[in-house]
């Protein structure tokens, strides 16, 4: 089905409910997770309908496979990023907490407390 069939012939909601199903097994079988899944399954569509103008007649099915796995993958691309950028130069000071680590407690413990 080419964009001027689909946008002749059926609604946004008909195109939806044709291949949310197909969409939203992939995202599940991509993210692992119900609700990860149901996010992806939503911005997929959102892609799709925005891009509707630059679609190429072919399968669309294809088309819309595409989309899931790329959307996914820019995820886990800026989910990496994001978690990287938590460790970056200082971020060992920042994390250190004022109190003594338990190399050091037992160390101290050592001691007698007379000295």
């Amino acid at each position: 089905m080419d964009v001027d069939q689909m946008s002749n012939q059926t609604s946004w909601d008909e195109i939806v409910a044709e291949h949310s199903a197909r969409v939203y097994r992939l995202a599940y079988r991509l993210t692992g997770n119900r609700h990860d899944a149901e996010d992806l399954t939503q911005d997929v569509f959102i892609r799709v309908f925005r891009s509707l103008d630059s679609y190429e007649p072919g399968n669309f099915n294809g088309w819309i496979h595409r989309i899931t796995t790329n959307l996914f993958l820019d995820r886990v691309r800026r989910t990496s990023r994001i978690r990287m950028d938590g460790f970056t130069d200082g971020a060992e000071e920042r994390l250190m907490g004022s109190e003594a680590g338990p190399d050091a407690s037992l160390h101290d413990a050592g001691f007698d407390s007379d000295v």
